[in-house]
């Protein structure tokens, strides 16, 4: 049987089911990889313009880094697929399980004062959430599209490039930006942007709290997801409640655009009265053992299993890393 030939749903029970196991019994084979962690992920097929036609569920293999093919020995290549042996339908079969490599993140310096966009007419806020280090080393931050590209007024959810940038009084952003796919109606959206660091002198670190790596892999992350959460907004920390995961999330905004976010965390407000509120967009989720669990994008009142709550919405470091994301390999700087 091939792989293929199995529906979406056993697909990824198998992938789960396996990286699960991967995760408590790791093989003698991931010290030779240098597989740091496994877990589940998606393989994206895609149409003209980039538009994904499908998604195909596939184990995820986390490594330091990446390096090419032919620096490697032979017994250090990662193979494509894991063979396993599964019963379906009472038949014992062999399958091939496809495998993707991704590179783990670094530390991260997160949380700062109010990322301030200066827009005619007034002023708009957000937070920065993290900073973000490319191939090259250059240094960005990390805030929502609809913050730093100010699409939060704008119908059709375009970026404006033009709109000034600024955090606290100290660092200076550029007009050099990286946006996420944010499209009015579309699907498949992160609603994620980078903001360059153009400051002549070096980001103070008694303005950024340290915290540990994000997670790259989703089962990893969901794992440490369902432990208790934290979000830091400006001047207050907001305790979450970790709730469900959910696909192609529609996402309003203020200017009357719609969205469908590609794969988001809903984490529940614990404490009565508290925020997350307007400003509050692109705040950093942290759990209890001080992971970065994502970047905040909006809330409000949602009813789950008959009643009322106060939800935060969250995208996870392993979608705002996907390198088709924002266009660029990133990690988070040390």
């Amino acid at each position: 049987m091939r792989w293929s030939d199995l529906s979406l749903e056993s697909r990824c029970s198998i992938v789960a089911a396996l990286a699960r196991h991967l995760h408590k019994n790791p093989p003698w084979e991931f010290e030779v990889w240098g597989v740091t962690s496994v877990g589940f992920g998606w393989r994206t097929y895609e149409r003209d313009a980039g538009r994904i036609s499908r998604r195909s569920p596939v184990l995820v293999l986390v490594v330091p880094r990446k390096l090419p093919s032919e620096s490697l020995a032979s017994e250090e290549k990662i193979s494509r697929s894991l063979n396993i042996r599964r019963v379906i339908n009472g038949i014992e079969v062999a399958l091939k399980v496809p495998v993707d490599v991704c590179r783990r993140g670094s530390a991260a310096r997160a949380h700062s004062p109010r990322l301030t966009p200066q827009i005619a007419g007034g002023s708009r806020y957000g937070t920065a959430c993290v900073i973000l280090e490319d191939e090259e080393g250059r240094r960005w931050i990390l805030s929502c599209h609809h913050v730093i590209g100010d699409s939060n007024i704008n119908p059709s959810l375009e970026p404006n490039t033009a709109v000034g940038l600024s955090v606290g009084s100290n660092i200076q952003l550029g007009v050099g930006r990286r946006f996420g796919p944010l499209s009015a109606g579309a699907s498949d959206c992160v609603d994620a942007a980078l903001a360059r660091i153009v400051s002549r002198h070096p980001v103070s670190t008694d303005i950024w709290s340290f915290y540990p790596s994000g997670y790259p892999d989703s089962f990893a992350y969901w794992s440490e997801a369902r432990a208790e959460a934290k979000m830091f907004c400006t001047g207050l920390v907001v305790p979450l409640r970790f709730l469900r995961v959910e696909f192609d999330r529609q996402v309003r905004y203020l200017g009357g655009g719609r969205a469908y976010i590609r794969e988001v965390a809903i984490f529940e407000v614990t404490r009565a009265g508290s925020r997350p509120a307007g400003g509050d967009s692109g705040a950093p989720v942290v759990s209890v053992n001080g992971q970065w669990l994502g970047m905040y994008i909006g809330g409000g009142l949602m009813t789950i299993d008959g009643a009322q709550r106060r939800v935060a919405v969250v995208i996870p470091p392993h979608v705002i890393l996907e390198e088709p994301s924002l266009g660029v390999t990133l990690e988070l700087s040390e």
